[in-house]
């Protein structure tokens, strides 16, 4: 190769060395995807061709220079970064954290696809203090007086990876806040009392089919002992609920069971978003590569097929689908297919999996303090006679102290999101003041409630056990119970829309079941096992709950 003007070996390696550096900067600042595929070639392939040409003339051959250039020009690049993030100029410098996770967030990512990052993020809270540096530029924050001003932020990137590339956001992922705000406007026409009014009869007929199938499969006396796994019902309940919710129908796990994989598919889906989650830039690659893991597609496919259905069906009950695709024009918002197709996704996954948690952690709870569950079934008696019918009257429901003790208590131990709440500086603001500190624009900001509800600043004495007394007026020993610490639902602009039908449910099912059966753990189970099968794939996952039931006489 003729060249028209050659290099000192030492300048060659220096003009590697600069490219990298150039690359890094540019990265650095505009935070290029690797999905942007014309960038990411340009910075990646040609930039470092260019020392290519000067080393040559060193290396003897195009064959030798080649690859040298190209392994030099990326060990300096990786070199760069990771030294910039672990380096006292970096913006988050000061705060405490593993030297591991200040690095990378493959580490992280190795953490979410284990399923116990909610340990490891209490773990690092134990160590560090309040603020832990989880990440090169994400910040995990336990202050109960921060909440207000982080959760009234944007969404963070994390979010970026429920959504599917191509298509319009679903609302849990809508990052853009004056977007979020509009879209959000058709979620709650659909959760105000008078809508809940008309879905409560819903809940009823599903909560009377959960306490007759529960009723086939007691133990009878002189017969030997039935075990059936609680979790698994709870979580076929709440499948119902929500396709009654959605879809008018069309579930029917309890009468069924999963037959068709409903289930499978929405938790294959959550524990790739949950993991993936964490690398928000790659669902964008692995759509443009058409690399897209079974779960999400079929998950999709799903999806699609009962929205068509209930699509041509038409408004004929003023479900959710009729609100989220403003089936009445009550707002002037057109909504396009991806729209509705992808907050029909949202609905379902938010609506079923962190409901049956809540209520299976409710019931482990309950069996695992006798104590807890008789002074319980006091109060459904008291205000629900056994004979005088159901206890659905909500707002006798909502009044009862004891019942939602027990709830909001599970709810703090056991949160149905643990920890992937995370927002970040709005776009322009140059950042914003968190705790006496300026946050810098591309931080990103996890407030996890399972740490957060478990600090003995917030909750004692002994915030790691259940007593739901801490939620009652004290009569003898004294609680500290912040309930600015207590964001189960998320806070802010973003919080779970479907809270109040959460909270239904669970009274209704806790109530209903707590009147009509007696219970205990199956023989041969181990309560410690319910601790170690839990998993944080965004959504808190449960193992089983094998329990022994009998007819209440």
């Amino acid at each position: 190769m003729a060249h028209i003007y050659t290099l000192s070996l030492k300048k060659s390696l220096l003009l590697d060395l600069f490219c990298a550096l150039i690359v890094h900067k540019v990265y650095n600042k505009y935070e290029i995807e690797p999905a942007n595929f014309p960038a990411t070639l340009f910075l990646l392939i040609v930039v470092p061709a260019l020392p290519c040409f000067f080393l040559v003339p060193h290396a003897g051959s195009v064959a030798l220079a080649v690859p040298f250039a190209y392994l030099l020009f990326y060990f300096l690049l990786a070199s760069s970064i990771v030294l910039y993030r672990i380096s006292p100029i970096h913006p988050l410098a000061k705060h405490p954290g593993p030297f591991s996770l200040k690095i990378s967030k493959f580490v992280w990512t190795y953490h979410a696809s284990t399923g116990k990052q909610y340990r490891v993020f209490k773990s690092l809270h134990e160590k560090y203090g309040p603020i832990v540096r989880i990440g090169p530029n994400e910040l995990s924050i336990v202050d109960a007086e921060s909440i207000p001003t982080i959760m009234s932020l944007r969404k963070g990137p994390l979010w970026d990876a429920h959504n599917m590339p191509g298509t319009i956001p679903a609302i849990v992922g809508m990052r853009d806040v004056e977007l979020h705000r509009e879209r959000r406007k058709l979620w709650n026409h659909g959760f105000t009392t008078v809508a809940l009014k008309k879905l409560q009869p819903t809940v009823e007929n599903r909560v009377l089919e959960l306490s007759k199938e529960l009723e086939k499969r007691t133990s009878k006396p002189g017969e030997r002992e039935i075990s059936l796994d609680l979790a698994l019902w709870m979580s076929n309940f709440t499948y119902d609920v929500m396709g009654d919710m959605v879809f008018s129908g069309g579930f029917s796990l309890m009468r069924k069971g999963d037959e068709g994989g409903t289930r499978a598919l929405l938790q294959d889906y959550v524990e790739i978003i949950g993991t993936i989650q964490h690398i928000p830039w790659i669902a964008g690659l692995m759509q443009r590569l058409t690399a897209v893991p079974e779960g999400l597609r079929k998950y999709r496919e799903f999806a699609s097929h009962h929205y068509d259905t209930r699509k041509s069906q038409g408004a004929t009950k003023r479900d959710l689908f009729y609100y989220i695709m403003n089936e009445e024009g009550l707002e002037e918002i057109e909504v396009p297919r991806d729209q509705g197709l992808n907050d029909i996704l949202t609905a379902i996954g938010a609506g079923a999996d962190t409901t049956s948690t809540v209520l299976a952690a409710i019931f482990f709870y309950l069996l695992s303090n006798q104590a807890v569950f008789t002074r319980l079934r006091k109060e459904v008696d008291f205000e629900f006679p056994v004979q005088e019918g159901e206890p659905f009257d909500t707002l006798k429901l909502a009044r009862m102290p004891y019942l939602n003790a027990v709830i909001n208590e599970a709810l703090r131990l056991q949160p149905p999101v643990a920890t992937s709440l995370q927002r970040c500086p709005l776009e322009g603001s140059g950042g914003v003041m968190v705790a006496g500190r300026l946050v810098p624009k591309n931080t990103s900001l996890y407030v996890p409630p399972y740490p957060l509800h478990r600090d003995e600043r917030y909750f004692s004495p002994s915030p790691n056990s259940f007593i739901p007394d801490r939620w009652l007026e004290s009569k003898g020993e004294k609680f500290t119970t912040n309930l600015s610490a207590f964001i189960p639902f998320a806070s802010g602009r973003a919080n779970c829309a479907g809270k109040n039908l959460a909270l239904m449910e669970m009274r209704m099912v806790v109530a209903t079941i707590v009147q009509r059966f007696d219970m205990k753990f199956a023989e041969g189970y181990d309560p410690v096992k319910w601790e170690e099968d839990l998993q944080d794939f965004f959504v808190m996952k449960v193992g089983k709950l094998p329990v022994a039931l009998h007819a209440r006489r």
